[in-house]
């Protein structure tokens, strides 16, 4: 069922201001708005007076845009709408001028104006993997309605929503920047992870961030379904009161839904059931990334699709690319590019989750710094890996915590060439032994790539040059 009662923003005769233009969301809010002919004023930090004609489709309504050279500007606007790369935690929006303005998000924007079935999916690790899963598995199971990913997993939200029919199922991939700005935003579905600090340059406290993830359950009530991981009591804590129903997935909970145990078991009148989907029907690798599946195919389920449409899709699931994918086997070394590792905990993940298959694993770690704590991220690599080459921001952070650990089996890189030769003449190809070369940066690409892709891409291509048969 879709949301009967919906609070909305009144938009009509506002004064909407645009923070943040330059981007994918910004580009899309700008031709929503023009199309429908609301004046709209312009505001980019990085903006330097270049034309903004790439950021237009239409002609139409481009009058309507208004350009402001001064952030100061921003404050005579009754609804501000930021871009995910705009901080709101920022000193600008703390002044007390803000009381009277509304601040939101694209997600909210699109809710505000489109209503449809939405799963809407957050944590710090794994969204876009159980996204792109849930919604493979939700087409082919799912026939009789149409079924669409969309938000931070490539495609704005408010442009799916507006290609899309009424009765459509939107499996929509937020981040906690998007979730900072919501006011009625409502799924039907919400789905958290899991959690661990991240993005603290933007939200500046844990608690700040813990919040924001927390507000995708926050406008649900009990017609609404929340699904979390049971066995972690921090996401058990963040489901408000009176709030929606829940759904678990647990290795250890009676009561989940979906029990992880050698693969996925489905609970069926308060018992198992034994018609599971085997862990090796499952092509990801690592223990977070079953955890991935469980959710994916609860959510599937929990729509309507049957086991056996489960059982297909789940093993013809193709990963999305930089995530623990092989890319080359070497003699007695692989080459695995986890370059979507973009925070400490999702790194460590990985570590863990290779370090029973392996003999030998040497990483390759390092990014920009985003404030992120480091420590336990560099005791696994003292634990687990043979060598570490560090580059980056985070290099010089991360060769001091090894050191406090007595772990010197490190280099310095400053750029991705220098990171795989280095990391290749610690490796002894000719030694008995199964090797691993393993990028999994711990941190953001921005120091030095325009994205985690630009550094994958380019890991492959050094190892290429490094390793020909």
């Amino acid at each position: 069922m879709k949301n009967i009662d919906r609070d909305l923003l009144d938009l009509d005769g506002k004064k909407l201001a645009l923070y943040g233009f330059k981007g994918v969301t910004g580009k899309s809010v700008i031709n929503f708005l023009a199309a429908r002919n609301k004046k709209l004023s312009l505001y980019d930090d990085s903006y330097k007076g270049e034309s903004i004609d790439n950021y237009i489709q239409s002609a139409a309504g481009a009058d309507k845009l208004n350009i402001l050279d001064d952030k100061e500007k921003l404050l005579d606007h009754e609804v501000i709408i930021t871009s995910p790369g705009v901080p709101t935690t920022q000193e600008f929006f703390r002044r007390s001028e803000f009381e009277d303005i509304e601040i939101i998000s694209e997600i909210e924007l699109a809710y505000n104006y489109f209503d449809r079935y939405i799963v809407a999916i957050t944590g710090t690790n794994g969204k876009t993997t159980t996204t792109s899963m849930a919604g493979r598995i939700l087409k082919k199971g799912l026939t009789s309605r149409e079924v669409e990913t969309a938000g931070n997993i490539g495609r704005p939200l408010l442009e799916i929503m507006e290609k899309t029919p009424p009765d459509s199922v939107i499996l929509a991939e937020v981040s906690s920047f998007q979730l900072a700005g919501i006011k009625n935003f409502k799924p039907e579905i919400a789905v958290l992870l899991n959690f661990s600090p991240d993005h603290l340059d933007w939200h500046r406290t844990r608690s700040h961030y813990q919040k924001s993830k927390a507000k995708i359950f926050s406008n649900q009530d009990k017609t609404g379904l929340a699904i979390i991981n049971g066995d972690s009591e921090v996401l058990r804590e963040m489901l408000p009161e009176d709030g929606p129903s829940v759904k678990m997935i647990s290795e250890t909970l009676s009561g989940a839904s979906v029990r992880i145990d050698g693969g996925l078991h489905f609970q069926k009148e308060k018992k198992f059931d034994e018609n599971f989907i085997s862990e090796d029907l499952i092509p990801l690798v690592g223990k977070h990334n079953l955890k991935n599946a469980a959710f994916a195919v609860l959510i599937a389920s929990t729509l309507g699709v049957d086991i056996s449409t489960l059982k297909k899709e789940i093993k013809d699931y193709t990963p999305p690319p930089h995530r623990l994918q092989k890319v080359k086997e070497y003699k007695n070394l692989d080459i695995i590019d986890d370059s979507k590792a973009t925070n400490p905990h999702a790194a460590l993940s990985a570590l863990e989750s290779l370090a029973g298959q392996y003999d030998n694993i040497y990483l390759i770690a390092g990014g920009q710094d985003r404030c992120s704590d480091l420590s336990d991220f560099t005791l696994k690599i003292s634990r687990l890996t043979e060598g570490a080459v560090l580059l980056g921001e985070t290099s010089e952070e991360m060769k001091n915590l090894l050191l406090k650990k007595n772990f010197d089996d490190f280099k310095l890189a400053v750029d991705m060439p220098g990171a795989v030769k280095k990391a290749l003449s610690m490796i002894e190809l000719e030694v008995a032994g199964d090797n691993l070369l393993l990028l999994s940066p711990g941190a953001p690409s921005w120091d030095m790539y325009d994205s985690y892709k630009q550094r994958g891409k380019k890991f492959r291509r050094e190892v290429e040059k490094n390793l020909t048969e």
